[in-house]
């Protein structure tokens, strides 16, 4: 698979988590006990998707898919969404422990199909 592929699969997992939580947004449920685990949810369920359509095979080949899972999230938030949040987004753990499992799902994913 090559990295432009998995690097727009990062862009669609950034993507679908932006639409449910825009959703959230709008109904006015932004408690963090329901838009939290609902982002990650998203990140575990399409990060292992993705790595599953990816053919992730290795530690290390899980390690750079995750990485290429990573580089539009990074750059989409820094673009899109910090126009509604502020800089302060990448201030949040919430968001970091987002980035972390866009790597680890896939990583995970390698370790298990060597």
């Amino acid at each position: 698979m090559t990295y432009l592929k998995r690097i727009g699969f990062g862009a669609i997992i950034w993507a679908a988590i932006f639409v449910a939580i825009s959703i959230l947004i709008a109904l006015k449920a932004t408690s963090p006990w329901i838009s939290y685990p609902l982002g990650w949810i998203i990140t575990i369920w399409l990060g292992w998707y993705f790595a599953k359509v990816s053919q992730v095979k290795g530690t290390g080949n899980g390690i750079l898919t995750g990485v290429l899972f990573v580089i539009p999230a990074l750059v989409l938030d820094y673009f899109v969404t910090t126009r509604y949040t502020g800089m302060g987004l990448f201030g949040a753990w919430n968001i970091w422990v987002g980035y972390a499992l866009l790597i680890l799902v896939p990583t995970f994913y390698g370790f298990k199909n060597k």
